[in-house]
């Protein structure tokens, strides 16, 4: 895994279009740096980032395994540091998560085929260990990690229910682990699905399949008292919960099976919630940091100026930024930090006579009101995640996926943080990767 030198790109201006009548001012060329931070022959996928700290899985031309890479030089030498791989073993090692330790290192959580079942394991940078978390007969996938919290779902061997799409579905449960205690609570014990935990380090939150048929409700876990309570109240199916201290966001449909989807928000200190949006239009895909919460809507004309944007929401001060990016077949991942939103997007260009979708990377400056282009190829660019300073995406040098990474200018180093922590917990360090459900 070689590391490119760094280089400097011309960036380009798009089109944008804001909810408020806001003047856009173009972004200096050369602003921002590109880093390749692979050029190899291997296949990077799913990258996530937190501060300095890299991770993502690479394809060693037999099956996956986690790199970790951190953006600093290295001690003594002052020279660039390389990427490392963590595993190097027979099975697929997938999806990594990496989170800040609290210190100077980082924690890294993924999940592996053990010739058996998939388990969970963590990395920690400052030990330069693995750990085995998980130890079952079952599969334990998708882990999520915040402070000392790592939590994953676990299957326990029956069946739950529907499935999503209407066919059958194990009966998973929710798993969590106290790094610094080293052990493990099983949250859930029912006979239907709990899926897709998140935490933000005090607080565990998922959705889980009550009456079995598909309609999934919002749950929140507090690891001090032990108390579960259900969060969401509508009718409609439920999906992808986030939590940041005091915060609980998740999109869900605002009528049994046939409405469309709107965005929800729940305030654990004051128990109460509200529908963020109400219209036709589908609110999906949401994401929750620093006090902001960023989703895409979608109409019947995806792809048509007004039914394919993004919408920022200052919570604290109701706010609200309509991002627009013309020409575009579909805003697909993004995720917010500070005054940066990092965008990737569908389009349809013309290559030699033919139509066909390419995609690329943008990012949004809420403080500038700028929307600048990191990437202009004819090469899928995917995957845009963002935490301080960086923006990291997989490109493609032509032949196989590769980390690409963007260093934001000095302002994007702005990032105080806004949020408001539950009382007697402190908010702890984030991080961001791509891992937004299936759309129902």
């Amino acid at each position: 895994m070689t590391k490119r030198k760094r280089t400097h790109l011309c960036l380009t201006l798009t089109t944008l279009v804001l909810l408020l009548s806001i003047p856009v001012h173009p972004a200096p060329a050369g602003a921002f740096e590109i880093v390749p931070v692979t050029d190899d022959d291997r296949s990077d996928a799913f990258p996530s980032v937190s501060g300095p700290h890299i991770a993502w899985q690479t394809c060693d031309g037999e099956d996956w395994e986690i790199v970790y890479y951190r953006d600093e030089p290295e001690e003594g030498s002052g020279e660039p540091a390389e990427p490392v791989l963590i595993t190097d073993d027979s099975f697929d090692d997938m999806h990594p998560v990496v989170s800040p330790d609290g210190a100077d290192g980082a924690r890294i959580a993924w999940f592996k085929f053990d010739g058996a079942d998939d388990e969970v394991y963590l990395y920690e940078t400052a030990s330069a260990s693995i750990r085995r978390i998980s130890n079952r007969s079952h599969d334990d996938r998708h882990p999520h990690l915040a402070g000392d919290l790592l939590v994953w779902q676990g299957s326990d061997g029956a069946q739950g229910g529907e499935g999503d799409q209407g066919g059958g579905g194990a009966d998973e449960e929710i798993f969590v682990h106290d790094i610094a205690l080293d052990e493990t609570v099983q949250v859930t014990w029912n006979s239907y699905r709990d899926r897709s935990p998140r935490t933000d380090g005090t607080t565990v939150v998922w959705r889980g399949d009550p009456g079995g048929e598909g309609l999934w409700a919002i749950y929140a876990w507090d690891p001090v008292s032990g108390v579960t309570r259900r969060l969401s109240w509508t009718g409609g199916d439920c999906w992808s919960p986030t939590v940041e201290g005091r915060w609980v966001a998740w999109y869900g449909r605002d009528g049994g099976e046939s409405g469309d989807m709107e965005v929800y928000l729940y305030d654990l200190l004051a128990e109460t919630g509200q529908q963020v949006t109400s219209n036709r239009d589908d609110d999906s895909r949401i994401v929750l940091h620093d006090g902001r919460l960023l989703w895409r809507t979608c109409g019947p004309g995806v792809g048509m100026p007004g039914h394919n944007f993004l919408t920022l929401l200052d919570i604290a001060t109701d706010e609200r930024w309509r991002i627009t990016i013309t020409g575009t077949t579909e805003i697909y991942e993004f995720s917010v930090d500070g005054i940066w939103v990092a965008i990737s997007v569908f389009e349809e260009v013309r290559v030699e006579g033919k139509t066909r979708k390419d995609s690329e990377v943008f990012v949004y400056n809420v403080q500038g009101e700028t929307l600048t282009q990191l990437s202009d190829n004819l090469t899928p660019d995917r995957l845009a995640c963002i935490s301080g300073d960086r923006v990291v995406w997989i490109g493609s040098d032509g032949i196989d996926g590769e980390v690409m990474m963007a260093v934001l200018p000095a302002t994007g180093r702005q990032n105080q943080s806004r949020s408001q922590a539950l009382p007697g917990n402190a908010i702890t360090g984030g991080s961001a990767s791509n891992n937004f459900e299936p759309q129902p």
